[in-house]
This record gives structure tokens, C-alpha cells and sequence, in this order.
């Protein structure tokens, strides 16, 4: 018992099992009761529980997940495709305006969500629904 009371003060003052096991049979101390030692420490112990908030992933959770990403993301993800767009037609040689207007409009949205979509992305993170 003096020994049970010796590794479990040890262990949860830091020291690694394998530390305890080496210092025990250098004092001493027979490898089988170093082992019987450990397993009734082990055994005393109650089984690691998961935390109340961390409750394992389910679809919806990985939806949510997903969806909080891309809204962060989305500025970047219009800024890009409004980059290839006009370089595309740029490269063709297509001069209308209203091409002009629309890349101007793709544009504007871009930037519109550079404060829309992190927002909306970060509350989707942090809500628990």
C-alpha cells in the first residue's frame, strides 16, 4: 500500500512511469512488486472521461465546420475567380462594357465580403447548432 501511495504521488507530481519503475528497482524494490504496484495504481484510477463540451464530431458539426470556412474564405475565392476571368478575357481580346461592368460588380463583391464573409464564417465556428 505504502508503495501504491508512492507512484500515485509521483505520478501526479510529473514523473514519467518509466522514471519511478527504474528509481523503485534501483532502491530496491522486486520487479514484481514494481508491477503490481503500477497495475493497482491503474486501477484506482477512474477511466479518462471526454469533457461535456467536446462531444464527438457529427455531420452536422463537419457542416458546419466546412461552412464557416468557405464564408471566411470567400473574398479570396472572388478576388480569384474575378483575376482569371479578366485575364481570360483580356488574353481573348473581348472589350465589351458590360463584361467591364460585370468584373467591376464581381469586384465590388469581393470586397463587400471581405467584412460580410469572416463575420458570418465566425459566427457559424461558434455556434453550437
Amino acid at each position: 500500500m505504502q508503495l501504491v501511495l508512492y507512484i500515485k504521488q509521483n505520478l501526479d507530481s510529473g514523473y514519467s512511469e518509466q522514471s519511478l519503475r527504474q528509481a523503485l528497482l534501483t532502491q530496491g524494490w522486486q520487479q514484481a512488486q514494481v508491477d503490481q504496484a503500477f497495475q493497482a495504481v491503474y486501477a484506482s484510477q477512474p477511466a479518462p472521461t471526454q469533457p461535456a463540451n467536446m462531444q464527438p464530431s457529427t455531420p452536422q458539426d463537419k457542416n458546419r465546420v466546412r461552412n464557416g470556412v468557405l464564408w471566411i474564405l470567400s473574398p479570396f475565392i472572388i478576388f480569384t475567380v474575378n483575376i482569371v476571368l479578366s485575364l481570360f478575357v483580356r488574353i481573348i481580346g473581348i472589350d465589351f462594357a458590360l463584361i467591364n461592368i460585370a468584373m467591376i460588380l464581381l469586384g465590388l463583391l469581393g470586397f463587400i465580403m471581405l467584412f460580410v464573409g469572416p463575420t458570418v464564417g465566425i459566427i457559424k465556428l461558434a455556434s453550437k447548432k
